[in-house]
């Protein structure tokens, strides 16, 4: 299917998953919000035919969004756009897990999972662990531990390592992209993960990423007199 345009109705997750089927090269897309918070979304339901008609106009910015790559021995993950998650794979028990940097580690924690995160995705499950907001300018990635057990905290790296996550005497464990369960990793697999060669493509009129902060995740931000 060739497109100029895709329209998602929808939330946050009708986007996510969106952008996990569409094609490559990835088609813009219009997001129309009809969630509960929207963050990646641009239009509202009453202004839909209004930025149809910016479109037609070719009155937009193209907002390209990096994804995240990962994949072990046995098989490749759909590109995520917000974040690979590597939790327990039963629910409720500790995983094990070493993060290395270019063959290096990086980070060695006994928790709930790990979350890494794309500077779209630090906005939404890596923040409500405790990681930091990053610009959309950044070109980074964040390690977010989850509930840790032992004494760990996120790490900000650059979007061209290549990082890898093993298990620490564990019997297994999941891998979630975007939210949504992919495989079960067994006690010697290895998850590497990588900036994608791909994006995501978002069409928008106004794209002011902290009014949206301050407007979609009630960051109280105070205007300068």
């Amino acid at each position: 299917m060739k497109t100029d345009m895709i329209i998602t109705i929808g939330g946050d997750g009708t986007v996510l998953r969106t952008c996990s089927l569409i094609p490559i090269p990835e088609t813009p897309l219009l997001t129309v919000n009809m969630g509960t918070r929207g963050f990646l979304t641009e239009t509202n339901p009453e202004g839909v035919f209004k930025a149809i008609d910016l479109c037609f106009n070719e009155d937009f910015t193209l907002n390209r969004c990096m994804k995240l790559s990962s994949s072990s021995a046995k098989w490749s993950y759909p590109d995520a756009l917000n974040e690979v998650f590597i939790a327990s794979r039963q629910q409720g028990k500790v995983v094990g897990l070493r993060a290395l940097k270019n063959g290096v580690s990086v980070m060695e924690c006994y928790s709930d999972g790990l979350i890494i995160a794309t500077p779209t995705g630090s906005t939404a499950q890596s923040l409500s662990c405790g990681g930091p907001v990053l610009d959309p300018e950044m070109e980074a990635m964040i390690l977010t531990p989850v509930c840790s057990s032992t004494p760990s905290h996120p790490i900000v790296v650059p979007s061209n390592a290549e990082l890898s996550v093993s298990l620490l005497k564990s019997r297994g464990a999941k891998i979630f992209t975007d939210g949504n369960f992919r495989g079960t990793l067994r006690s010697r697999d290895q998850i590497s993960v990588c900036r994608s060669k791909h994006q995501a493509c978002f069409i928008r009129f106004k794209d002011d990423f902290y009014k949206r902060l301050e407007n979609r995740l009630f960051f109280p931000i105070r205007e300068v007199t």
